[in-house]
């Protein structure tokens, strides 16, 4: 195997990683969604988490996209990165909306003793997790993307 031949080899498999642990905080982030405890902080500290991987990612297919020899690799490799990069967003987008849902929650509404506001927050959250759930959403779609395309 050539040298160029491993070092696509190392990039694809170093990319897997990143696409795996983007996937797991994704999980994370959606059962934060679906919690009764909701923690807005901690979703913030996903989307950042989400942020920093995707940025990673796009280096490691720019650099992978460059090694590459034909023209249906590169066709093959764009899609299969544009799909995994949709899914993810799409699924920041939903996590993002639940934190600022929350903070235009009045604080007083949010309390225990107030059940309509933490009723209504929760239908929030279950109508953006029943989005990123979805089997026919991208968000969806990139989980079982990342299992069989990530070599």
């Amino acid at each position: 195997m050539s040298e160029s031949e491993e070092v696509k080899k190392k990039k694809k498999r170093t990319r897997a990683g990143h696409r795996a642990s983007a996937t797991r905080i994704s999980t994370q982030a959606k059962e934060n969604l679906e919690s009764t405890e909701f923690d807005p902080a901690k979703m913030k500290q996903h989307l950042q988490f989400l942020k920093d991987k995707l940025r990673v990612i796009g280096q490691l297919d720019a650099e992978i996209v460059d090694l590459l020899q034909t023209e249906e690799e590169t066709t093959r490799e764009i899609e299969q990165s544009d799909t995994f990069k949709e899914g993810i967003e799409l699924a920041m987008i939903s996590f993002e909306s639940a934190v600022a849902e929350t903070s235009r929650t009045p604080t007083r509404n949010r309390s225990r003793s107030n059940s309509d506001a933490a009723s209504e927050e929760q239908e929030i959250r279950t109508d953006i997790v029943n989005e990123v759930s979805r089997p026919d959403s991208a968000a969806a779609q990139s989980t079982t993307t990342v299992s069989a395309s990530t070599i």
